[in-house]
């Protein structure tokens, strides 16, 4: 009786262990699943973080290229309605030299006709001179000539008239 009473104590008293064991093992589990709940929720955070940085920075990233893609359209935009303007002024300026150059030339056209008129104007008026001097020339020759006879006749009626009174005055003579 003394030994049921004893091993039904040390039975209680195993079982009252166990009891103890399984609560202290059953508040060891419950610290465990706390403890991974924590890590895990902290572990998830920790990702949320990442991810949220990582959309963050890609945004940037993004912005910054769609930026970088902006500037570049601009400046080719600019670049290309500068080498128009250019292109324009330059057609421009082959128009007006083309303009200035055939001014210029018809001018110089004009010049040439004018200076060309102008001579042909002395030379007719030269012309017309000289045959003016020629003709005048050949009056002075013609009236020269014209008197040379006049007078070679006057001349020769006066010789004639002299030679006839000679004779006359000859005839006379021997009348006597």
């Amino acid at each position: 009786e003394h030994a049921a009473a004893g091993g039904a104590e040390q039975a209680a008293s195993e079982a009252a262990a166990d009891a103890g064991a399984n609560e202290a093992s059953s508040h060891a589990s419950e610290a465990d699943a706390d403890r991974q709940a924590r890590e895990e929720a902290e572990r998830r955070a920790r990702e949320q973080a990442e991810e949220a940085e990582q959309r963050t920075r890609e945004e940037r990233e993004r912005k910054a290229r769609e930026a970088a893609e902006r500037k570049e359209v601009e400046m080719r935009r600019r670049a290309a309605l500068e080498a128009e303007r250019l292109a324009r002024e330059e057609a421009e300026r082959l128009v007006r030299e083309e303009k200035e150059r055939k001014a210029r030339e018809e001018q110089e056209r004009g010049q040439e006709e004018v200076a060309r008129r102008a001579r042909a104007f002395r030379e007719k008026k030269q012309a017309e001179e000289e045959e003016r001097r020629a003709a005048k020339a050949e009056k002075q020759a013609e009236d020269g000539r014209r008197k040379g006879a006049e007078e070679e006749e006057r001349r020769a009626r006066a010789a004639e008239e002299e030679r006839r009174g000679r004779a006359a005055e000859e005839e006379e003579r021997r009348g006597r």
